[in-house]
């Protein structure tokens, strides 16, 4: 009987998990708080890998494109981007993939780095110097030759804005990173990445749905302001966090699947709005 049991527990597994490795598989929550809708993936960054990426010609893609193309696991959006008139995209912030640098940061903003092995994340504020000649990215918070060493030497760069928190404490004046007001106190849909205390990693993004103004749109896609994010941030035991590219363009994918409700591009024949497509995304790959 212990027998059958222990069968069919283990095929109730793995008909709702997929069986992409033998190591923990990110874990996933859904959370309601004051009507915001909340979507966090937490894992161990030793279960899977992390990577950024870009499409090699510089043509948008959604996050849903980019997990089924590199066969991921997950996927969120990334850091800022700009559009040209034939509908590419290019980095705002800073941005490197696998040791080569797309953009680098020209204002001091925030970033998150990090490498192909140890997978640990650092967070700080960058500058670019000798830009015309040979450029340096040089930190704010971790000085001296070693950290500067660090972001050169990182396989990964994402650039966000602005740094949420830093060694456990709230970064509340945004003024460093030359943002504008109403971005950090109007409600916006968020992506936010962070380094908890127990060293795994926490993605997430958040939105928030109100019955709409407007009677040819069918919803409206709100969000939280920065100190609401913070805050949810410092009780899911982060240390260092950002916020990277949100609105329309926050976006999770898990097993192929958008899991919140993206406020994307407008289809006005579906009333309802769509996946945007983005410069880069972060994915994770399943080991094993």
């Amino acid at each position: 009987m212990k027998k059958i049991q222990l069968c069919l527990n283990l095929l109730f597994i793995s008909v709702i998990t997929p069986c992409y490795a033998k190591t923990l598989l990110p874990e996933h929550q859904f959370l309601q708080i004051q009507g915001h809708e909340i979507h966090l993936l937490s894992f161990d960054p030793d279960s899977v890998e992390i990577i950024q990426v870009k499409s090699p010609d510089n043509r948008r893609r959604s996050v849903t494109e980019f997990v089924k193309e590199h066969h991921a696991y997950a996927g969120i959006n990334g850091g800022y981007f700009a559009i040209s008139d034939n509908g590419e995209g290019s980095a705002v912030g800073a941005l490197k993939i696998r040791g080569e640098w797309i953009n680098f940061p020209i204002q001091k903003r925030g970033a998150i780095g990090w490498n192909k092995v140890e997978q640990k994340p650092y967070f700080d504020r960058l500058i670019t110097k000798n830009r015309q000649t040979q450029p340096v990215v040089v930190p704010e918070f971790d000085t001296g030759p070693t950290a500067r060493k660090r972001w050169q030497q990182f396989d990964y760069v994402v650039g966000g804005i602005p740094l949420l928190m830093k060694n456990s404490k709230p970064i509340v004046d945004y003024r460093q990173e030359q943002m504008i007001t109403s971005f950090s106190e109007e409600r916006h849909a968020r992506t936010a990445v962070c380094l908890k205390k127990d060293g795994k990693w926490l993605w997430l993004v958040a939105s928030h749905t109100k019955k709409p103004d407007r009677p040819q749109v069918s919803k409206i896609i709100e969000g939280l302001t920065l100190r609401e994010l913070t805050d949810i941030l410092l009780k899911q035991g982060c240390v260092d966090a950002i916020n990277l590219d949100g609105g329309g363009s926050s976006t999770l994918v898990i097993d192929g699947k958008i899991i919140n409700q993206p406020a994307g591009d407008f289809n006005p024949l579906f009333r309802s709005y769509e996946e945007r497509p983005v410069y880069d995304a972060m994915l994770l790959i399943p080991k094993g």
